[in-house]
């Protein structure tokens, strides 16, 4: 089986051209003609039903297919096997009948036969398979009559070739050396006789065929023209191959660009939204630290008030004892007297008024004493009565805080949750799209491995056919030269008649000779391009497979460093939720058991807070309108965040868009130009260096927060010192209140102690208040810094990216002028060597035409060894 795909043996070779198919020995005689019926043992290359092969100079003819085989050794169609006969009659029957297809090389219909040994008689398509022995008579007889054409043998260009006549005419000779040298229509041809006779009549011919002399067909002007010009085609299909196949591959590189780009974007957005997502969780941490403060100094004021109300229980209970003492002194001073009326009996009367008297203003003491202490004793129930109320509301408010706290909790764990499912899930998806890219890249890499294994058989089938052209053209050479040999041989048998004119015809030859080995060197440079280009072609390839695994790896390695550290934050993150969760619910219970206690302990001291309750009322009015301004506060910034964040995802959008159309542009400017690594080195080190300079500006936005993160702590525990200032305080007065012992002395400074207390409470709340708004508007002030840098370094890449566009449009554009300039100088020099040639054989031809009109050359024995050499070759 020849490198076609035919298959062939000594009497069916190849059915391809030796300029295409290298396995064909150079030696070998080709036609092209309708193929002749092969052997038994030989599967003609053209059977039924098949697409005719192609020409010798690589293209196909529909009326006029090509075949190979040898001219010497083929057998009469008399001495094949049966099933040979009967396979060659059905492949025959296959092939278009000369009446049916117009007459080739332009022809007219009445130089070319019409009639056809087989067209009377066209086969059905049951036929036209191997037919059985019962219809070997018919094809006999088609054959017989097909044999009884005469036949002759015809020597043109190192080529002898078997030819069968329909007509014994000159121009029908003519006609079938066309048909089967495969010569232009308009070439004129001469046809002469061994000895050198020109054929110029029918009854020559016929004399010749009767003879069976082998007739030589001599070649006019245009024959090398011709040649050179089909030589010239051959070239240009070749290289219009590798130019396609290099288009091909810029096309699929730019593709594979395109994609690069898009995972790098998809890259960068998830980079972003991680950054976002990290930075709300921060926030949303931060506000619960912040609540847990709050929780954490409501339970400090708290314990400092169930202090105070210690305190005071101590007091009344100090006032309970005094309150016995004077009484058990009152009775016994009672006692005293009645044992000493007892024991005076005898007295007067002045003794038992001035003892009444006394008892009276006794009496009278006792009862202001008495009035005085229940009224005491009502202030203090009104006072606890309120505290107990106050401590109830803020036992309230703190249960409501704390359920707040959880709430926001929950929802904040469950956002998390969610976030989680949603990175997991576009990790996922990531990863899926990575593995997707990485088998479309392996495919993809190995479909290259296989189109450069094609480019590389092509190539060397490109050279293999180069290599035949070459030898064809050494042949050519050759025979040129044998020519050359003749008319120099001839030239000095008349040298002693013409004398004078033997320097012009040296001159001449030597010419030649320098025109043939200019070609000859062409040809080489030519090869030697070839292999050059070829080579250059596999380089590349390998380089630029070898460039993009690279690329592939390094991708691959950043998104599985970017996988591990988004676990790491995630992890870190529900550990930190998890602790703080559980310290809520710690500090939770431990703060509604306290609440509990506190209660308990206070249900004694209901009545004498109600008076504080009415007062505490407006200022929980206050707490609670700053509340809501507070709140409504936080809406507008949640709200402004929430716009900055939509305008953030808008211009990410654009700036999305605006990489999409400067991609589509540059992969559009790709497709028409060369892509040069210079540059792909040179875009790839200004991407790794906006990704630094990105990363940079990243970096330092973190560390700005942090420092804010690190003043709000310090104005935090600078509050708590404050907080501990006041408890101080309060733990002084409640020591001078301790101090007292009259009622009215205690009445005033209790009062004074709590509106001193509520003072403190209101400007404590301001300024916590003043605090979280100068927070705000650092986080404000933040967030607008980083939407600046945001803008600045977008600006910095557009301008960026347009200079490298403009830079690459300049460098192709004057790559392409000097490939263009390149090519029309080779043009040009390739037509003047063209030219040169051309002259040295018109002036060749014109010498030899007028010096050797007068030889008489007979056959001598070195013709007939030429003859010979042919017909063994």
């Amino acid at each position: 089986t020849g490198p076609c795909g035919s298959r062939r043996s000594s009497f069916a070779p190849c059915a391809c051209r030796p300029r295409l198919c290298p396995s064909v020995p150079s030696g070998m005689a080709f036609a092209s003609r309708p193929p002749r019926p092969p052997p038994a043992f030989a599967t003609p290359a053209g059977a039924a039903g098949a697409a005719p092969p192609a020409s010798r100079f690589g293209y196909a003819s529909p009326d006029r297919p090509a075949e190979t085989q040898p001219a010497a050794a083929e057998p009469p169609p008399e001495a094949w096997p049966a099933s040979s006969q009967a396979q060659a009659s059905s492949h025959w029957a296959a092939w278009p009948r000369p009446h049916e297809r117009a007459a080739p090389f332009g022809h007219s219909s009445g130089d070319w036969p019409a009639e056809d040994p087989l067209a009377a008689a066209p086969l059905p398509e049951a036929q036209r398979a191997p037919m059985q022995p019962q219809a070997l008579p018919q094809q006999q007889a088609q054959r017989s009559r097909w044999a009884d054409r005469p036949q002759v043998y015809m020597h043109a260009c190192g080529r002898l070739e078997h030819v069968r006549l329909d007509d014994l005419s000159i121009e029908g000779a003519r006609c079938a050396a066309r048909f089967a040298f495969d010569f232009p229509d308009g070439l004129d041809l001469a046809l002469e006789r061994p000895g050198g006779e020109r054929l110029e009549s029918d009854e020559a011919l016929r004399s010749a065929v009767a003879h069976a002399d082998t007739i030589y067909v001599k070649l006019s002007e245009g024959a090398l023209r011709d040649f050179e010009r089909r030589i010239d085609e051959l070239q240009n299909m070749q290289i219009g191959f590798l130019c396609d196949q290099l288009a091909t591959l810029r096309q699929e590189q730019a593709a594979q660009r395109a994609d690069l780009g898009v995972l790098k974007a998809a890259l960068e957005r998830e980079v972003g939204a991680r950054e976002a997502a990290v930075a709300v969780a921060r926030r949303e941490v931060a506000e619960l630290q912040a609540a847990q403060q709050r929780v954490q100094k409501g339970s400090e004021q708290l314990e400092a008030l169930e202090a105070a109300l210690g305190a005071l229980k101590e007091v009344v209970r100090e006032e309970s004892l005094l309150r016995q003492q004077v009484d058990e002194d009152c009775h016994r001073e009672v006692q005293k007297l009645q044992e000493a009326v007892e024991g005076g009996g005898g007295s007067g009367e002045r003794a038992e008024e001035r003892l009444g008297l006394e008892l009276e203003a006794l009496r009278q003491s006792l009862t202001l004493e008495t009035t005085d202490r229940e009224e005491a004793c009502r202030r203090a129930e009104r006072g606890i009565e309120a505290m107990r109320a106050s401590l109830a509301q803020t036992g309230e408010q703190q249960v409501a805080t704390a359920q707040e706290a959880q709430r926001q909790l929950l929802e904040t764990k469950q956002a998390v949750a969610v976030e989680a499912r949603d990175r997991a899930a576009a990790d996922a998806d990531l990863q899926a799209a990575l593995q997707e890219l990485q088998l479309g890249l392996q495919v993809e890499a190995r479909e290259r491995a296989s189109e450069v294994l094609k480019i590389v058989a092509r190539c060397e089938e490109a050279q293999n056919a180069s290599e035949a052209d070459r030898r064809s053209r050494q042949q050519a050479v050759g025979e040129l030269a044998q020519q050359l040999s003749v008319a120099v041989d001839s030239i000095r048998e008349e040298q002693a008649l013409r004398s004078s004119e033997d320097a012009e015809l040296s001159q001449m030859v030597e010419t030649l000779r320098h025109c043939v080995e200019e070609a000859r060197r062409r040809a080489d440079e030519s090869e030697l391009e070839v292999n050059r280009l070829t080579h250059d072609l596999t380089k590349r390839v390998d380089e630029e497979s070898r460039a993009r695994e690279a690329e592939v790896s390094r991708v691959l390695r950043r998104v599985t460093e970017e996988s591990e550290a988004r676990q790491e934050e995630g992890s870190k993150l529900g550990r930190s939720l998890a602790l703080l969760q559980q310290g809520q619910a710690d500090e939770t219970e431990r703060r509604l058991h306290d609440l509990h206690e506190v209660v308990q302990r206070i249900e004694g001291f209901s009545a004498s807070l109600k008076a504080e309750q009415r007062e505490r009322l407006g200022a929980v009015e206050e707490l609670s309108e700053l509340l809501i301004q507070h709140r409504a506060s936080s809406r507008e910034a949640t709200s402004e965040a929430r716009e900055f964040r939509g305008e953030v995802d808008k211009d990410r959008a654009a700036r999305a868009e605006l990489l999409q159309h400067l991609q589509t542009a540059i992969a559009a400017e790709q497709r028409e130009r060369a892509v040069a690594d210079a540059e792909l080195a040179s875009a790839l080190k200004d991407a790794r260096a906006v990704v630094e300079r990105e990363t940079q500006a990243r970096e330092r936005g973190d560390l700005a927060l942090s420092r804010n993160v690190a003043a709000a702590r310090e104005a935090l525990e600078e509050a708590v010192r404050q907080q501990e200032v006041l408890e101080d305080k309060l733990q002084q007065s409640l020591a001078r209140c301790a101090s007292l012992e009259s009622p009215d002395a205690r009445d005033g400074p209790l009062q004074a102690f709590a509106n001193r207390l509520r003072h403190e409470c209101l400007e404590e709340v301001r300024a916590d208040l003043d605090a979280l708004r100068e927070g705000v508007a650092k986080v404000v002030e933040a967030v607008q810094q980083e939407r600046r840098s945001r803008s600045e370094g977008d600006s910095k890449l557009r301008e960026d990216c347009r200079e490298a566009i403009q830079k690459e449009i300049n460098a192709r554009l004057e790559r392409d002028s000097k490939l263009r300039g390149d090519l029309e100088a080779e043009a040009r020099l390739r037509q003047e060597a063209v030219e040169v040639i051309q002259l040295a054989i018109e002036e060749c031809r014109t010498g030899l035409e007028t010096h050797t009109h007068e030889l008489q050359v007979d056959e001598s024995p070195r013709d007939v060894a030429t003859v010979e050499l042919h017909r063994d070759g």
